[in-house]
């Protein structure tokens, strides 16, 4: 029996008048592998502080990646937004940000059959 999966939903974000759309896509998980050195698992084990901003700044980076700093994420992040409500966005985006990670392995059943290439193991 296949195991339910949480699929998570992009975050709403209310603040200085407009609502922001936190989320992921295949591109801004590059983006921040490339040039940001970002790792999910830094999260768990290495750098859980850094990172975590990392996280909030990419998911931000996304949508809007002309119209905020990495310094002004972390004002919104560690000053403005509720302590009670910071673990519950870090938990969510992180959910994000492996299933967009994951989409790179999801089976997709049309793209097999349309593929020019076949894998034999």
């Amino acid at each position: 029996m296949k195991e339910e999966v949480k699929k998570y939903k992009p975050i709403q974000l209310m603040g200085n008048g407009k609502t922001y759309i936190l989320d992921f896509d295949r591109d801004a998980v590059l983006w921040a592998e490339e040039t940001l050195d970002f790792s999910i698992d830094d999260l768990k084990a290495k750098k859980p502080l850094s990172s975590t901003s990392k996280l909030f700044y990419i998911s931000f980076h996304r949508r809007y990646p002309d119209e905020f700093t990495k310094e002004e994420t972390d004002k919104i992040f560690f000053e403005e937004i509720p302590s009670d409500k910071r673990q519950d966005i870090i938990a969510s985006l992180i959910g994000l940000y492996v299933q967009t990670y994951n989409t790179l392995f999801d089976a997709n059943e049309d793209e097999a059959k349309n593929s020019p290439w076949s894998v034999k193991m």
